[in-house]
């Protein structure tokens, strides 16, 4: 089992938005995992938004505890419960505290299936 932590962020505006271009805003709540993968980490994520014991409309950060681990990895939970991953980019603040969502662009089936 490795340890990961989760570093949670939400809209500026703190109406759920997780849509490419919104400005989020790192809030006071982050936790730590016990998992055996980034995947596994995703799973439980996205169980507890649906259990509502974590709270959709909002940015969940992974970041492993373990150098030489994998990299940190950003999801984004909608107000529906949809999850998508994203990557977060520095947008403004005096200490860089506000974060742009961008959608991470993956390749179309076909294109996945014409490198195999």
């Amino acid at each position: 089992m490795n340890k990961y932590k989760i570093r949670t962020f939400e809209s500026g505006n703190e109406d759920g938005a997780t849509a490419s271009g919104t400005i989020v805003l790192s809030i006071e709540r982050s936790f730590t995992l016990d998992a055996g993968s980034l995947d596994e980490v995703e799973a439980k994520l996205r169980a507890e938004v649906r259990e509502k014991k974590l709270a959709a409309g909002r940015v969940y950060q992974i970041i492993p505890q373990l150098e030489g681990a994998d990299l940190a990895r950003s999801i984004a939970i909608s107000p529906e419960g949809a999850m998508k991953p994203v990557i977060l980019d520095r947008a403004s603040g005096l200490y860089a505290e506000f974060q742009r969502i961008r959608d991470v662009i993956q390749p179309a089936a076909s294109e996945t299936a014409a490198r195999s």
